[in-house]
């Protein structure tokens, strides 16, 4: 059985929002839709970018007083890597 060690790696993009903590986080997203092995693309693998739930905290204003907020925990799924699979038949 042949090992893959070949991968596709991802072109990590900066998200900015201002009302979550951290207000600065990367997305990956994949270079490829096959992986990269042995120095060229092959597509009877597919690129798939790997998951994450990420917690975040975000601010919720005061109606009262905008200048002060409350946090709230927010989960969300981020991209953070790309791994090669074999197609679904």
């Amino acid at each position: 059985m042949r090992r893959n060690t070949g991968r596709t790696g991802p072109v990590d993009r900066i998200e900015t929002d201002p009302d979550m903590i951290p207000s600065v986080y990367e997305v990956a997203k994949c270079l490829c839709s096959g992986c990269i092995i042995d120095g060229s693309e092959n597509t009877d693998y597919n690129s798939v970018p790997v998951e994450q739930r990420v917690m975040f905290l975000q601010k919720v204003s005061c109606p009262s007083d905008p200048d002060k907020y409350s946090l709230n925990v927010v989960y969300k799924t981020v991209p953070v890597a790309c791994t090669c699979a074999v197609p679904k038949q």
